[in-house]
């Protein structure tokens, strides 16, 4: 007895300790859920440090205190009722700290049963996940201004130019924005007094009925601008710091902010771009792309007066016609040019997002500059750059999206770790070499690393952690990898002497848009998708992934795979390959082919005609056994049952269930390997003597 009371102090102490020292907020209520709520009777310092609540504020009131305005009273609702029937529930809402100010917290809450299973309590566990949901909505916000300026884009680089074009540019673009509305005044024939040529509104705002001044003169109330429209840079205004006589222009509107962007016309001043915003803030990132946009509206505007040029001296001049028909045939093969990448990414892209992307990808290249150090050579440049990073990025999320949704497809098959990874490393060696990094490999274990897989996912997992090992790792360093059985699982562990991760940020390292800070980011910007991309994929295959890492020391990755059931018939003994084609499948067996891909039939076609081995491309026996090669996408059903042996030629991407070639004696993968076809041929050549 006394040394089960003193274990039970013992205990007692402990689970003291881990509360009182838990990084997470834990609530514990009675069990009275009447329309007052439970009381609380326990709160740890960790909720007190995140509320600003005192424990003594907190003992005796409800949870309510911690609710406000914006928490959403339906989650409550079903949480009670989960708690009448005695079940757990887990959501999120908008709590409030004691100062008042909101934060966003991810809870668990579950009943507390004594030993006769009646509930006693009621405990909550809370995190605050403020910060990420603030990145997610920066990054939400970033890639609906890229998409803003890729449908605008596309507009403004089409060939044809109709009076309502920059009207429907602006309202493409202000969809995706928090723009109040966006303007555009021309200089007239007094230079000093601007016209408004194109306005558009947001269709989500009710206070922007008030028009915009029909013209502005530079002369009078409006005189201050014209020193910062001259000088070509961004010009920010906030409404309430404007003197009396210019608040006139944003009169009977609700904007106070202001955002003017010059627009020049070889080189001449032509006017500027007006954009109003509401209670809005907005970074260095986000003026630049609204720059870039007031960027596109002067190219638009450029070309077309270009070829209002064209037309108005095709009347008058030979020479001219023949000069601006000669530019204008090569802005037209620039448009076809467009118009033909265009098509392109129509055809092979799936999703929505990546065909206006790929648009303004492509044509930003092909858009020239007579001046190629002018601004618009330095704008063009960083539309191209922004649109691959958001390319990489939305690649990124659908992958992500696809694998949190369950619609992947995965093709498992028995597969070599090791011969995985070596070909990763074989990928990189070009920058390994660059950065004359050491590259170590642990001794071989006696049997093979083989898992059940889909190989082209392995690789993406492999590709992705080796190059973050060799991204992080500086010159002369080292990456150590190693494969080892330990009971069911194999263990794969990957190794650099780089720069390291600190420990407040290896648990949160594949979270979804997360990013270490360090002082090497810029040098190694990217989506903070990789890693979580690669956790879910190792979750599809069964396996696990942790890490270890000090700062300066470096980083480990170790992964775990699950050992197959039927790996003895994977590491059975083979005789290694000769060289030399079995003669007995050229006496006993027929080839036959029934492929769709004409690289495929080629190669095959090459490989066996050289080895002196008959080949049929029809239903033919001729008392031999027949060989069937065949793919998934081939036009010919043929009847598998009158084969010896099939093979299928895996496309690319195995879009069908895996049960589906279980009808098939092997599998080879797309782009056929020589050196695993010729195991192939081997095993069958056995086969014949069985």
């Amino acid at each position: 007895m006394v040394g089960e009371d003193l274990r039970f102090d013992t205990e007692t102490e402990l689970f003291k300790i881990i509360v009182s020292q838990t990084s997470d907020a834990i609530l514990v209520t009675d069990a009275v859920l009447n329309e007052g709520g439970p009381s609380i009777v326990f709160a740890n310092p960790a909720l007190c440090s995140l509320t600003g609540y005192t424990n003594s504020e907190l003992i005796g009131n409800s949870p309510k205190i911690l609710f406000g305005e914006e928490t959403d009273k339906r989650i409550l609702q079903n949480l009670k009722s989960c708690l009448l029937r005695g079940s757990s529930y887990s959501s999120s809402t908008i709590n409030y700290k004691k100062d008042g100010t909101k934060y966003y917290s991810e809870w668990t809450v579950a009943p507390v049963r004594d030993q006769n299973g009646n509930i006693t309590n009621i405990l909550s566990i809370q995190r605050d996940i403020t910060e990420k949901i603030q990145r997610e909505e920066l990054a939400a916000k970033r890639l609906r201004s890229e998409m803003g300026l890729t449908a605008a884009s596309q507009i403004l680089l089409n060939t044809t130019h109709e009076s309502f074009t920059i009207e429907r540019a602006i309202e493409h673009f202000l969809v995706f924005i928090e723009a109040e509305r966006i303007y555009l005044y021309k200089r007239t024939a007094n230079p000093d007094v601007l016209a408004l040529q194109a306005e558009i509104k947001s269709p989500f705002s009710s206070a922007t009925l008030m028009e915009t001044n029909p013209e502005i003169s530079l002369q009078t109330k409006f005189i201050r601008w014209k020193q910062f429209l001259l000088k070509n840079e961004i010009v920010e205004f906030k409404t309430g710091d404007l003197p009396e006589s210019e608040r006139s222009f944003c009169q009977g509107r609700r904007s106070d902010t202001l955002f003017f962007f010059p627009l020049r016309i070889s080189g001449e001043w032509f006017g500027f771009l007006g954009m109003e915003f509401f209670e809005h803030e907005s970074g260095p990132e986000e003026q630049y792309t609204f720059r870039t946009f007031a960027d596109l509206i002067g190219f638009y505007l450029e070309r077309k007066s270009i070829l209002e040029e064209l037309k108005v001296h095709k009347e008058n001049l030979e020479e001219t016609v023949i000069k601006r028909t000669k530019e204008l045939s090569v802005q037209k093969e620039k448009a076809e040019a467009a118009s033909t990448a265009k098509s392109d990414f129509l055809a092979n892209m799936s999703h929505e997002l990546r065909t206006p992307l790929n648009a303004i990808i492509g044509l930003s290249k092909l858009i020239k500059t007579e001046d190629e150090d002018s601004n618009d050579r330095r704008y063009l440049d960083l539309i191209h750059k922004s649109g691959l990073h958001l390319l990489g990025l939305i690649n990124d999320i659908l992958e992500l999206s696809k694998l949190n949704a369950g619609k992947s497809s995965f093709y498992f098959s028995d597969m070599d770790l090791r011969k995985e990874l070596e070909q990763v490393a074989e990928f990189l060696e070009p920058e390994l070499i660059r950065k004359r990094i050491h590259l170590v490999w642990d001794e071989p274990e006696d049997r093979i690393a083989m898992i059940s897989g889909d190989p082209k996912r392995i690789r993406q997992i492999f590709l992705n952690l080796v190059g973050n090992a060799v991204k992080f790792t500086t010159e002369q360093g080292s990456i150590y990898l190693s494969t080892r059985r330990e009971e069911k699982d194999w263990i794969v562990e990957i190794s650099d002497t780089g720069i390291g991760i600190p420990e407040q940020e290896q648990r949160k390292i594949f979270d979804a848009f997360y990013q270490v800070r360090n002082s090497r980011s810029k040098e190694t910007e990217g989506t903070g998708l990789g890693l979580s991309i690669v956790r879910k994929l190792l979750e599809a295959h069964g396996g696990s992934i942790s890490v270890k890492s000090q700062v300066g020391m470096g980083t480990t990755f170790i992964l775990k795979f699950p050992v197959i059931e039927q790996e003895f018939k994977q590491t059975k003994q083979r005789k290694p390959y000769s060289g030399a084609y079995p003669e007995v499948l050229k006496n006993k067996c027929t080839i036959q082919l029934e492929l769709s891909n004409k690289k495929n039939e080629e190669l095959l076609s090459k490989f066996f005609k050289k080895q002196n081995q008959e080949l049929v491309f029809q239903d033919s026996v001729q008392r031999k056994k027949v060989i069937l090669f065949k793919d998934k996408i081939s036009p010919s059903e043929n009847k598998l049952s009158d084969t010896w042996k099939s093979i299928l030629i895996l496309p690319e991407e195995h879009k069908q269930a895996e049960q589906e070639n279980l009808k098939f004696d092997f599998t080879l993968a797309h782009p056929i390997s020589l050196d695993e076809l010729k195991l192939v041929l081997e095993e069958l050549a056995d086969q014949i003597h069985e």
